[in-house]
């Protein structure tokens, strides 16, 4: 986690995205610590970092070549780096999701990385549809199972409803009541945000923050 933070605050990085900006060029490939990220500009003034990531989606079974586990690969949102590209402005807004809070805090007190950008937080609200529309969460989901989950730095809880598929609540800690989402059978429209959190899902998508979204 703490090198996903150093990434985001990196200065080699936030000046790629600059240049990035400035060429027009949609992906740029940007490791950092032997770890795969990129850089995805999703619009004239946004970049959003990314790293790919690959994960069990099964068990391990053997067959006549051995173990084989299924796999899934895909582009996990970092942060986001809304910049001004005035003639007279140099000015980059960083913003930050829950799962990297705590990191974030923690480097800077203790001068493991040095930030002079403005740096914005998401709400609860906006955390928990990401953490909803994660990788983490479908995959999760997909195992059809009451259960709970921490992911975007939320705890979290997969119900089966009695239609008989899986919603995702936030834990009661977070005094946020009612379903985020719900997962229906594999196709089209399977993901789908409750009626409440429909603008801020629509938002999201639109922001390409919603890993459940971002295959390789």
């Amino acid at each position: 986690m703490q090198e996903m933070v150093a990434t985001l605050f990196a200065t080699e990085i936030i000046e790629r995205a600059k240049s990035q900006l400035k060429s027009g060029t949609q992906i740029v490939s940007a490791e950092k610590f032997d770890m795969p990220f990129r850089l995805l500009k999703v619009n004239d003034k946004t970049v959003n970092l990314e790293l790919m990531i690959s994960r069990p989606i099964s068990s391990p079974r053997k067959e006549a070549i051995g173990l084989v586990q299924n796999m899934v690969s895909y582009f996990k949102p970092i942060g986001v780096y809304e910049i001004d590209r005035g003639f007279f402005s140099n000015k980059v807004v960083i913003t930050i999701f829950q799962e990297f809070e705590k990191d974030y805090g923690f480097l800077i007190a203790n001068g493991l990385i040095k930030n002079t950008h403005e740096v914005k937080k998401m709400t609860m609200r906006e955390n928990a549809v990401i953490a909803a529309f994660s990788q983490d969460a479908v995959i999760e989901a997909r195992k059809m199972r009451d259960s709970f989950i921490t992911v975007n730095g939320l705890r979290t809880e997969i119900i089966m409803a009695n239609e008989g598929y899986p919603q995702m609540f936030l834990d009661d800690m977070y005094n946020i009541k009612g379903p985020i989402a719900a997962y229906f059978a594999q196709g089209h429209n399977s993901l789908n945000p409750t009626v409440d959190y429909k603008p801020l899902y629509d938002n999201l998508y639109s922001r390409q923050l919603l890993s459940a979204y971002k295959l390789k």
